[in-house]
C-alpha cells in the first residue's frame, strides 16, 4: 500500500467520526497532511500548526490507521490543553487502550 494524503485524509476522518467523538480535534480541513518517505519512525504530529506526517511505506490499511489514531491522541491531548508535547505518558497510554479496545486492535498497536 502507498499511502498518499487522500487515503491519509479518509482515514483521520473515520476515526474523529467513530472513536475520538467527544474529544477536541480540528476538522481535516484545518489539517495539512503529508506522506513521506521516513526513517527510523512510523509518523508524528506537529503541534500547534496540524500537520501529521506518516510514512509512505506503510505496509497496510489496518497500519495506516493505528497510525493515524496515535498520531490522532497526539493532537487530541494538546488540543484538550494535557500538554502531551510528543510524550507516550499515563493520559497517552488510557486514550490509546480506549482507541485499540474501541477498534479491536490488539494491546500495544497505537
Amino acid at each position: 500500500m502507498l499511502v498518499n494524503t487522500h487515503n491519509m485524509r479518509a482515514c483521520y476522518d473515520f476515526l474523529k467520526s467513530v472513536s475520538f467523538k467527544g474529544l477536541r480535534l480540528p476538522s481535516s480541513r484545518n489539517v495539512t497532511f503529508v506522506a513521506k518517505k521516513l526513517k527510523g519512525y512510523h509518523g508524528f504530529y506537529i503541534y500547534p500548526d496540524h500537520i501529521i506526517v506518516i510514512d509512505t511505506c506503510t505496509p497496510t490499511i489496518e497500519r495506516l490507521m493505528q497510525i493515524m489514531a496515535h498520531e490522532m491522541i497526539h493532537a487530541a491531548l494538546e488540543q484538550n490543553a494535557e500538554a502531551d508535547h510528543g510524550e507516550h505518558d499515563d493520559n497517552f497510554k488510557s486514550l490509546g487502550e480506549i482507541i485499540e479496545n474501541e477498534m479491536g486492535w490488539k494491546r500495544g498497536s497505537v
